[in-house]
C-alpha cells in the first residue's frame, strides 16, 4: 500500500479551469481489501498567483536588462565624447 498525492487541471462546464490537489492514504479494511482515505484541496487560487508572480518576475527582469543596456549605451557615448575631446585638443 502506498500512499499518493496529485495534482489535477479540471475544465469546467464554463470552460474555466480548476487546479485540485489530491492527497490519500491506504488503508487495509476488514475485508482485506484496499480502502483510501484524503483530501481534495482547491490550489487554483495558488496557481493563478504564482503565474501571475512569474509574469511580474519576466517583466522586472527586462525591465533591468534595458536599464542595464542604456547605461552601457551612456558610458560608451560618454567615453566617445572625452576620446573625441583628447583628440580634438592633440590637433590644437
Amino acid at each position: 500500500m502506498k500512499d499518493f498525492g496529485h495534482e489535477y487541471r479540471l475544465e469546467m462546464p464554463d470552460s474555466s479551469l480548476k487546479y485540485v490537489h489530491v492527497v490519500a492514504h491506504a488503508l487495509k479494511d476488514e475485508s482485506a481489501g484496499i480502502e483510501f482515505v484524503g483530501a481534495v484541496m482547491d490550489v487554483t487560487a495558488a496557481k493563478q498567483t504564482g503565474s501571475r508572480l512569474r509574469g511580474s518576475e519576466a517583466y522586472l527582469a527586462e525591465a533591468q536588462r534595458l536599464t542595464w543596456e542604456c547605461r552601457l549605451a551612456g558610458s560608451r557615448k560618454k567615453r566617445r565624447e572625452s576620446l573625441r575631446g583628447m583628440v580634438s585638443h592633440l590637433w590644437l
